[in-house]
């Protein structure tokens, strides 16, 4: 299976959470559905979408999708953490392994796709 527009959609207005002013009221409530959002994508292309066997140009596109979202979901909870004065040691610890996921995907276009 492809993304479809619908999915690539979804994931635009994740993403438009994060240009939000943390000064503005529901940005909090947004932060925190953009979380759950990315977490939803991720599982999207992480698994019905996700794409497996010898180098493809979709292979790497679907790693760079899945690495951008794994991006953004970090972001995200960075943001929420720093709105709770740093004391979110959870948000903090998830934002790291959403790092790491996206290092990973990287790591391996770098590998299979070296150019």
């Amino acid at each position: 299976e492809e993304p479809s527009k619908e999915d690539y959609a979804f994931v635009r207005s994740t993403f438009a959470a994060l240009q939000l002013d943390p000064k503005e009221p529901g940005t909090i409530a947004a932060w925190e559905r953009a979380e759950v959002d990315f977490g939803k994508a991720i599982a999207r292309f992480e698994g019905p979408l996700a794409q497996s066997g010898p180098p493809t140009q979709k292979l790497r596109q679907n790693r760079v999708d899945r690495g951008t979202l794994h991006q953004g979901r970090a972001q995200v909870r960075i943001n929420l953490n720093d709105i709770a004065g740093g004391t979110r040691r959870d948000l903090v610890e998830g934002a790291v392994k959403d790092f790491d996921a996206a290092i990973q995907t990287m790591e391996e276009n770098f590998r299979d796709f070296p150019e």
